[in-house]
């Protein structure tokens, strides 16, 4: 089983870059034009294949439900090239299900196929030794850790682009 970390890094850490064992990059989104109010400008750079593909990638939108005095997140998304983030996801024929929720600041995600077999695991918020144009505090980072045997590296990068992005809500669990 192979283990991959990614991380956002670069302009104001907008851009994403996913590496391999050995920091090696494989997968990189590069912000091109970040723009205030509407979708900003992303190239998606394949560092395999050395395919580059042009994205705009929409602000994040985090639906609430307040109920007495405590507060929840019940959607969580954004807009890739106009279309829901999830709905992109679905499309390739994956889904996110939560692994593990007993770690609240380090919570698993298990990206699912169609046939209900599970494709990858991402553990969230975990500590590694930061890296160049990335921002933090002392010498830490903040790390997507993947573990999958899966071949279909754009949809494995694709899944730790959104869990990025989002908010942690009612919807992923």
């Amino acid at each position: 089983m192979a283990t991959y970390h990614a991380f956002p890094y670069g302009k104001m850490n907008q851009s994403f870059k996913f590496e391999n064992e050995e920091n090696q990059s494989l997968y990189e989104a590069n912000l091109t034009k970040f723009k205030l109010l509407t979708a900003s400008d992303f190239e998606f750079v394949n560092r395999s294949t050395l395919q580059t593909s042009s994205h705009k990638v929409g602000k994040t939108k985090t639906v609430e439900q307040r109920t007495g005095g405590l507060t929840m997140s019940s959607a969580s998304y954004f807009k890739l090239d106009g279309k829901n983030c999830f709905d992109i996801l679905e499309e390739k024929g994956f889904t996110f299900k939560i692994h593990v929720k007993l770690d609240i600041l380090h919570p698993e995600f298990a990206l699912i196929d169609n046939n209900g077999n599970q494709v990858a695991i991402y553990k969230m918020n975990v500590t590694g030794e930061r890296e160049e144009n990335v921002m933090g505090i002392g010498n830490k980072q903040k790390n997507i850790v993947i573990t999958t045997d899966c071949e279909d590296l754009d949809a494995i990068f694709l899944g730790a682009f959104i869990l990025s992005r989002v908010d942690f809500s009612l919807y992923l669990l």
